[in-house]
């Protein structure tokens, strides 16, 4: 009679997180549909305008595209874990808040989620091989974490703070990006 519960309760899991990751996929589709409507209404008023603006609004139009594709965002580092926080958590609030999804952003979400079901699957199981897939990813993950910016800093304890700030953007990248788009929705 357990294993028929625990079965099931496997089962369940694994319907609620296709579910889950339906729903992030389609809200990731609708944001990046809702900008490019935005981006072609746009198109459809500059050529609505008279004949000598036109030239310059097409420029402009072109230039802000570009900007948009291209951006680079400068900032200046923070002090301490949590200006660092808000700081990020700012950039995803307000990425999300326009419209702006960034690639990265789903992997941030992907990762997360992935971590999530299996350490689910663990608890509910009590599998030693979900244990071992857990410590290999999380292993992977503070050692990507330390060597993709490694070289900014070139320091040894660089291997004890980067998985931190790594984690603290990740975690301000969730919070914001999912507030944001919450608020986003909520506009509508």
């Amino acid at each position: 009679m357990a294993a028929k519960s625990l079965k099931s309760q496997v089962t369940m899991l694994m319907i609620v997180g296709l579910t889950l990751f339906i729903i992030v996929s389609l809200v990731l589709y609708l944001s990046k549909s809702t900008i490019k409507k935005q981006s072609q209404q746009g198109i459809k008023q500059t050529q609505e305008t008279a004949i000598e603006i036109q030239p310059v609004k097409e420029f402009v139009a072109k230039c802000l595209d570009k900007l948009a594709k291209d951006a680079i965002v400068y900032w200046r580092p923070r002090k301490n874990l949590r200006d660092s926080f808000i700081m990020f958590y700012r950039f995803a609030f307000g990425d999300a808040e326009s419209g702006v999804i960034r690639p990265k952003v789903f992997l941030v979400f992907l990762r997360y989620f992935t971590g999530l079901v299996l350490v689910t699957f663990y608890l509910l199981t009590s599998q030693s091989i979900f244990l071992l897939i857990i410590f290999l990813f999380l292993t992977s993950y503070l050692i990507w974490a330390a060597m993709k910016n490694f070289r900014y800093v070139k320091h040894p304890l660089a291997y004890l703070y980067l998985p931190i700030l790594q984690f603290t953007s990740d975690l301000a990248v969730l919070i914001g990006t999912s507030l944001g788009l919450v608020k986003r929705l909520g506009n509508k």
